[in-house]
């Protein structure tokens, strides 16, 4: 019974290990914190399979935040549209971008799955400003 205990907290334990985040820093000042990490967003009823960089913003501070940036387009893609996002984001508040949200002002498309030799195109996020309400 003692191995079987063994055996089942070890597996436990291995699992833990490798579910954890994979969210990567991207910018970081006194107010706000931004991380991302590429996501596979499988969309098996529209015929889509894309890589997203879903974006997590935290508010490090005690006051509501007004927080902006905008996510640019790469040189390695056609389109020049920035995408400017601003949001009010509470004390201590986290949000993150899912595959599945309407508003996707945390999510950036990384490529199409379907062309498996593509490199993911870079994510540019730039003038960003956190200020106090």
């Amino acid at each position: 019974m003692q191995k079987v205990l063994l055996v089942l907290s070890m597996a436990l334990i291995s699992y833990g290990s490798y579910s954890q985040d994979s969210w990567k820093s991207y910018y970081e000042d006194s107010k706000v914190k931004i991380e991302y990490q590429l996501a596979d967003c499988n969309d098996a009823a529209n015929g889509f399979n894309f890589k997203y960089y879903l974006l997590r913003v935290a508010n490090k501070t005690q006051e509501s935040l007004v927080v902006q940036y905008v996510l640019e387009p790469s040189k390695h893609v056609s389109t020049t549209a920035e995408h400017s996002n601003r949001f009010i984001l509470a004390p201590s508040e986290v949000r993150k971008g899912n595959c599945t949200a309407k508003n996707k002002s945390l999510t950036y498309f990384a490529k199409d799955n379907k062309d498996v030799a593509k490199t993911p195109k870079p994510i540019i996020i730039s003038k960003i400003h956190a200020y106090a309400l």
